[in-house]
């Protein structure tokens, strides 16, 4: 549904797992620093290089609070997150 993104495993087995991000990792933690402050939505706070060319890792564990979002809203918090961090 997000173009480029990447869930590892595919599809998620449990509440924790990997999302690879087309991103530089410092420009997904400044855009998420962003929106946190706009919408209290914290998207992510730690991202790590990863094996594939352009892209960063971020571990997500979804817990009671990213339930009681819609997919939608975790959709839209994503797809503007790779908007504010691209190049």
């Amino acid at each position: 549904r997000l173009p480029g993104v990447r869930i590892v495993p595919a599809p998620a087995h449990t509440s924790l797992f990997h999302v690879h991000l087309p991103r530089a990792g410092e420009r997904l933690l400044d855009a998420s620093a962003a929106i946190a402050e706009e919408r209290s939505l914290a998207l992510l706070t730690r991202v790590r290089p990863c094996d594939i060319a352009g892209y960063s890792v971020v571990e997500l564990s979804i817990g009671d609070g990213a339930c009681a979002l819609s997919l939608d809203e975790v959709e839209d918090g994503f797809r503007e997150l790779l908007e504010r961090s691209d190049d």
